[in-house]
């Protein structure tokens, strides 16, 4: 399972983005273990970058990955 966004480049002062997993969409189970960065490819002012789960898709458990965007 994988994932792109797309995000300022720079990033924005004070921006934080976290890529989550989860086998569940309770609000507490996201964690950002089992994701790993596949690319990030920077084209002007953008950053564009894919990430994936280490968890098989061939297992027959549910997944979800979010992008968690956040500022103070």
């Amino acid at each position: 399972l994988a994932f792109t966004y797309i995000r300022p480049e720079p990033a924005p002062a004070g921006i934080t983005y976290m890529r989550e997993v989860s086998s569940d969409l309770s609000p507490a189970i996201w964690s950002d273990t089992g994701i790993i960065p596949l690319s990030s490819v920077v084209n002007g002012s953008l950053r564009t970058i894919t990430v994936r789960d280490t968890a098989p898709m061939s297992g027959g458990d549910r997944r979800y990955l979010r992008l968690k965007v956040t500022q103070p």
